[in-house]
């Protein structure tokens, strides 16, 4: 038990040294903007989805894909929070610790798909 509790840690920190794309916390930062993820600009990448983060989750946050589909975070959501709109890149977990939805881990998180390369 103690053994996938600690796995569980790692993957959750997975992406806390990659690229930061986007940051709502830095100093001098208004409302993100979304213009690059309007239906007629901006796709999405492989590896991505867009959606807005919601208070869904049980124990981790969550986002509400814009197909619908639930899916529960892992990873590091630089400042964004519950009702925002975010494109987030990453992977599935290998094993799901969320309790809900599909546990992605984050890789990248932006509020523009059109940031991320």
């Amino acid at each position: 038990m103690r053994w996938l509790a600690a796995c569980a840690v790692l993957v959750m920190c997975a992406g806390c040294g990659d690229r930061l794309v986007s940051d709502r916390s830095s100093p001098g930062r208004g409302a993100p903007s979304i213009a690059g993820n309007s239906a007629s600009g901006g796709s999405v990448p492989d590896g991505c989805y867009r959606g807005r983060l919601t208070d869904e989750g049980d124990t981790c946050q969550a986002m509400r894909a814009d197909g619908g589909a639930l899916f529960t975070l892992g990873g590091p959501l630089r400042g964004f929070g519950p009702g925002d709109q975010v494109c987030v890149c990453g992977f599935p977990a290998a094993e799901p610790f969320c309790r809900q939805g599909t546990t992605f881990i984050i890789r990248e998180i932006s509020d523009n798909c059109g940031d991320i390369r």
